[in-house]
């Protein structure tokens, strides 16, 4: 399949775990991720994602067929945080791939994963109203969590990414039945 990365053609997403070999590109598909966040209005504080990428518990790699080479165009991270819940960490694409399936391409192999593993809860948290944060996954079957209905551990994550993105904008809590 021949794609150029500005194509809005269809692309076959393959999605796969990472591999050490991947970091340096993960890292590239991340720092473009969060240029979207830049251009919505939001200046998030510097982070690493190589080390996030390296302690990460579980991370997926989508590949996408450019020009006849497998690129890593997203990535998503999970976590296990307890009680039945797997998290959504971390979901990017590389802004020349957005809008293209890719990310739901990765959130449906996230979710495939996490109810293999046993999992009853696919959580995530997220900005509340970046079409492409909360709204995006509302579409996609997530639900907000009040803060009364926070599980301990989600409550402690929800915590740690709100600290992590420098109170940027209002962020919400959302999860998802996976049984």
């Amino acid at each position: 399949m021949t794609d150029s990365p500005d194509s809005n053609s269809p692309r076959t997403v393959t999605v796969r775990p990472a591999t050490g070999e991947d970091i340096d590109q993960l890292v590239r598909v991340s720092r473009s991720a969060d240029t979207a966040f830049h251009a919505a209005g939001l200046d998030l504080p510097p982070d690493d994602p190589e080390e996030e990428f390296r302690s990460s518990e579980w991370l997926l790699v989508a590949e996408v067929a450019v020009d006849g080479t497998a690129r890593v165009a997203g990535f998503a991270t999970l976590l296990d945080i307890g009680g039945g819940q797997a998290h959504l960490a971390g979901l990017g694409v590389h802004v020349d791939h957005m809008r293209r399936g890719v990310g739901t391409t990765l959130l449906d192999a996230a979710r495939s994963q996490a109810r293999d593993r046993g999992y009853a809860w696919l959580t995530l948290t997220t900005f509340r109203d970046l079409p492409f944060n909360a709204p995006w996954y509302r579409r996609r079957g997530f639900s907000v969590v009040d803060s009364v209905s926070l599980t301990p551990e989600l409550a402690e994550r929800f915590r740690l990414e709100d600290e992590g993105s420098g109170h940027a904008a209002p962020r919400v809590a959302m999860r998802r039945a996976l049984r």
